[in-house]
C-alpha cells in the first residue's frame, strides 16, 4: 500500500486487478488500466526459423503444446488425468519448460505410461515463435487456489501466433474475463476434466473451428494488444503526469 501511496502513477494490466488494487489506493485517479502488449512482427502466421529437430510431425496426429513455467500455478493432476483418458486418441501432449512441478510431471509420465506426453526442457527463445506455430493448438489449466492472481502472458503471443487456445479457470479470473471478449478460445470454467477432455476433442476433429479461433485471436491482438499502441499509451500517461 505505501508504494501505491508513494507512486505518482500506478498500472495494472486489466480490471480484476484494478478493482484489487484500487482499494489500497487514497486517490484512485492515479491508478490507470494498460495492458501487456505482444510483438505482433516476432510472433506472427508464419516463420522461416527451422524448428528444433525433437519437434517432429507426425501424419494424422494432433499437437497441444503447452510452454512455461511447470509450478504451482497450473493444475497438472487434471493434464495427467487428461492424458490418461485420451490415450487412444491421434493426440500428444507437450509439455515445455522447467519448474518445481516437473519431477512430479516425469514420475506421474513414467507411472502411468503416458506416451502420449513429451516433456521437453525450456527452448532457445529464438525458436518460441515457430514452436507457437507447430502447435495445432495450445492450453493452460490453472490452479484454482491462484488462478486469480496472475495472467499468463502466453495468451497474447499464441493470439498473435494466429493459434487457438484452450484455458481451464474459473469464471471472471483474469485471463477467462480477458478471452470471453476475444472469441479465440475456449474456456473450461468448472475445472471438469470430461470439459476439458470436450474441448479438447472438439478441436482435434474441427480443423475449421482451429482456423477460425486463431484468425479471431490474431486480428484482436494485432488491433488492441500490439506494441505500438500500448507504448502510445505510456508515452500519454507520462506526459498526463
Amino acid at each position: 500500500g505505501w508504494v501505491y501511496n508513494w507512486s505518482d502513477s500506478v498500472t495494472t494490466i486489466d480490471v480484476n486487478f484494478y478493482n484489487t488494487i484500487k482499494l489500497r489506493i487514497r486517490n484512485p485517479d492515479k491508478l490507470k488500466i494498460i495492458s501487456n502488449f505482444v510483438d505482433t512482427e516476432l510472433y506472427k502466421t508464419s516463420s522461416s526459423v527451422p524448428l528444433p529437430k525433437v519437434f517432429k510431425k507426425t501424419k494424422g496426429r494432433i499437437d497441444m503444446v503447452y510452454a512455461g513455467n511447470i509450478g504451482i500455478a497450473q493444475e497438472w493432476d487434471l493434464v495427467i488425468n487428461l492424458a490418461k483418458v485420451i490415450k487412444k486418441h491421434p493426440i500428444t501432449i507437450w509439455i515445455i519448460g522447467e519448474g518445481v512441478k516437473k519431477k512430479y510431471l516425469e514420475s506421474q509420465i513414467k507411472k502411468h505410461e503416458l506416451f502420449n506426453i513429451q516433456l521437453l526442457p525450456y527452448q532457445e527463445r529464438k525458436y518460441m515463435p515457430v514452436i507457437n506455430l507447430f502447435a495445432d493448438f495450445h492450453f493452460i489449466a490453472m490452479n484454482k487456489s491462484m488462478e486469480n492472481d496472475g495472467f499468463p502472458s502466453k495468451v497474447y503471443t499464441i493470439m498473435s501466433s494466429g493459434k487457438p487456445l484452450i484455458v481451464v479457470s474459473s469464471k471472471e479470473t483474469p485471463i477467462v474475463s480477458f478471452l470471453e471478449h476475444t472469441d479465440a478460445a475456449i474456456t473450461v470454467t468448472n475445472h471438469s476434466l470430461l470439459d476439458f477432455k470436450k474441448a479438447v476433442l472438439k478441436l482435434e476433429t474441427d480443423k475449421n473451428l482451429r482456423n477460425t479461433l486463431g484468425v479471431n485471436g490474431r486480428k484482436v491482438v494485432k488491433e488492441k494488444f500490439n506494441k505500438q499502441s500500448i507504448i502510445k499509451k505510456y508515452i500519454k500517461l507520462a506526459e498526463d503526469l
